[in-house]
């Protein structure tokens, strides 16, 4: 007797082997757009990296790929776009850089999503960066493009101007628009808070593409790479 197959290139699996075999289609998960919705699809989702899909089934296949996620932070659900680890300054590219994996298997490792990708992002609760002792929350309305040229002088106040939770009433701190990032951070005059993603230009030590934390005396007041990390997440 011999075993029927199932149809070329579907997900089936045999659990047995012999003349006559059953076979059954794997449920394989779909990959959720946010780490927000797999927090809500599953409460004791564990924190790590998951496949999401920016843009939704149909969308652009380059808007799919591993993500990690914290889901214990601030509620969870937390998605991580971008990791400067410390001592180093991301390079001034809006292509991607590094990985997700190999910083999981190594966090002394950066990474950065390509600006396309963050580009494509449109929160619902806030965007967050962070480092070493702050978390610095700025409206969801703010669109991340790298490319599109620096916030200097521009009055963008979604991208500037950091609060201390989502409900975006307390400020971190003052903030000025003569802001030298490019996408999302904001300037103090290098007072705390300076945070900032990406600078829009090489300054003193630091290089262009460098990511900054609140505090300049991490940085020695932008004379070197910060010694602690800088991260950018959404939610």
């Amino acid at each position: 007797m011999l075993a029927v197959a199932p149809s070329e290139g579907c997900d089936y699996v045999s659990p047995t082997k012999g003349p006559l075999s059953l076979y059954f289609r794997e449920n394989v998960p779909p990959a959720f757009t946010t780490c927000k919705e797999i927090k809500a699809r599953n409460k004791r989702a564990a924190s790590g990296i998951y496949t999401i899909d920016l843009d939704g089934p149909g969308g652009d296949d380059k808007n799919t790929f591993e993500a990690y996620c914290d889901m214990e932070t601030d509620g969870g659900g937390w998605t991580l776009a971008m990791h400067q680890a410390p001592d180093q300054c991301l390079a001034p590219s809006t292509t991607k850089i590094g990985d997700v994996r190999t910083w999981e298997a190594d966090t002394t490792s950066s990474f950065r999503w390509a600006s396309p990708q963050l580009a494509a992002v449109r929160p619902e609760v806030s965007w967050v960066l962070s480092d070493a002792s702050n978390r610095v929350y700025f409206r969801p309305a703010c669109v991340v493009d790298l490319a599109a040229g620096h916030l200097r002088d521009q009055n963008v106040r979604e991208c500037e101007e950091g609060f201390s939770d989502v409900t975006f009433e307390a400020p971190v701190s003052a903030f000025v628009d003569s802001n030298g990032s490019n996408g999302i951070g904001m300037n103090n005059n290098g007072q705390f808070c300076s945070i900032r993603a990406y600078l829009d230009q090489d300054y003193r030590g630091m290089t262009m593409g460098c990511a900054a934390p609140c505090d300049s005396a991490s940085s020695g007041g932008w004379n070197h790479a910060p010694s602690e990390q800088v991260q950018l997440w959404f939610k």
